[in-house]
């Protein structure tokens, strides 16, 4: 099969008219048009199969009802095809293809980046030479940050993230206003999680393989020589959410060396899967050097995978998920721990749970000195 060919396949608005696949996500494809104009790459970062593919199909759907057709190219980099060649070659072959010049605008919308090897060189050299939008998907943030050196000014990141509660509802096709139903369905939620086909199909398998296709596919990249221990990893992690974690003990129970269990844990980062955050303190050291917090991208992996989960820890992986675009803390003091604070603004989850002493006396120490509090105890936070 030859390039062109393959760029016919996937480009099917060259020759019919298209429709949007999927249900639309507002949230983002607003923020995909505000970006339109902007000279930066835009790139859409998440979890694998969390949506990204599908907006940029939603949004080329809504280019096409005031762009030509002809100006408008998808790729995907997981194609074997298009992995044989540069994105210089790509592009030359579809301005080729529909006669554009230079001076004609163009807008490329690349899938699954990674797979090609010196994307990030190009993608720079294109985006200033060019005219050119480009929108780009990556299921590795930290991969990008790692490439800051080529993007420096040059990038813009949209996170994707599982399904809000409210897109979650309308995935769900849950329509209603009656705090008792919207409770329950909340709860659902809760441990059902947000992967946008999972919630439709509601096969629990679902995020079993994906889990399985994120460690095997995108963790091969990384050449891990034992990736059955990087499953155990996984599933150690999610029974540890919400909870601080030491690479030491990781380590011990993995049967592997520390700096091991610290490498795997960045590369269940890099997949997405997992995240972490530090602890806040003033000292740079002692923000390094404390245990981090662990969460997980999509709370329905806890049940699915380990047939179990808590509601008040996925509750507040669910407000971290919410705010982790902050770049959250968690906060210790006086023997009392809150779970998240953002500049001047603290976050404590309750669901089920009620405030120590000590946390009474801390969030009376911290208004004091200026910080706002917020008790985070129910749907309602998520539904406003």
């Amino acid at each position: 099969m030859h390039l062109r060919e393959v760029l016919y396949n996937y480009n099917i608005w060259w020759e019919e008219e298209y429709r949007a696949p999927g249900i639309a996500r507002s949230r983002y494809l607003e923020r995909m048009k505000e970006a339109l104009n902007r000279p930066e790459i835009t790139f859409l970062v998440g979890l694998r199969r969390i949506g990204k593919t599908t907006l940029l199909k939603q949004f080329i759907a809504y280019l096409l009802s005031f762009q030509k057709p002809s100006h408008i190219l998808y790729a995907t980099f997981d194609h074997p095809v298009i992995q044989q060649h540069s994105l210089d070659e790509i592009l030359r072959e579809f301005r080729k293809m529909h006669e554009l010049g230079r001076g004609d605008r163009i807008y490329l919308f690349l899938d699954e980046i990674l797979y090609s090897p010196n994307i990030f060189q190009w993608l720079k050299v294109i985006n200033d030479s060019e005219n050119v939008k480009i929108f780009a998907t990556s299921s590795s943030s930290l991969s990008l940050k790692d490439q800051k050196a080529f993007l420096t000014g040059r990038a813009h990141t949209l996170r994707i993230k599982p399904l809000s509660f409210k897109e979650y509802l309308q995935f769900k096709k849950k329509r209603t206003e009656e705090p008792h139903l919207l409770e329950r369905y909340f709860e659902d939620y809760m441990r059902e999680g947000g992967v946008p086909e999972y919630i439709l199909r509601s096969d629990p398998n679902y995020l079993v393989n994906l889990a399985e296709d994120i460690i095997m596919k995108d963790v091969a990249m990384r050449r891990i020589h034992k990736p059955e221990k990087l499953k155990e990893l996984f599933l150690l992690l999610l029974a540890r959410v919400g909870k601080p974690i030491t690479y030491s003990k990781l380590s011990k129970v993995l049967g592997v060396k520390e700096e091991t269990a610290e490498e795997y844990v960045r590369v269940l980062e890099e997949a997405e899967l997992v995240h972490t955050i530090y602890r806040w303190s003033k000292s740079y050291n002692e923000r390094i050097y404390s245990p981090k917090k662990v969460y997980v991208a999509d709370v329905g992996f806890r049940y699915a995978l380990t047939g179990s989960y808590s509601l008040g820890a996925n509750f507040e992986n669910l407000v971290f998920l919410e705010l982790m675009e902050k770049t959250p803390f968690y906060y210790i003091e006086d023997g009392a721990e809150l779970d998240f604070v953002v500049g001047n603004e603290v976050f404590e989850c309750k669901w089920g749970r009620s405030l120590t002493e000590r946390q009474h006396a801390l969030i009376k120490k911290l208004e004091r000195r200026g910080y706002r509090v917020h008790l985070v105890e129910g749907w309602r936070w998520f539904y406003r």
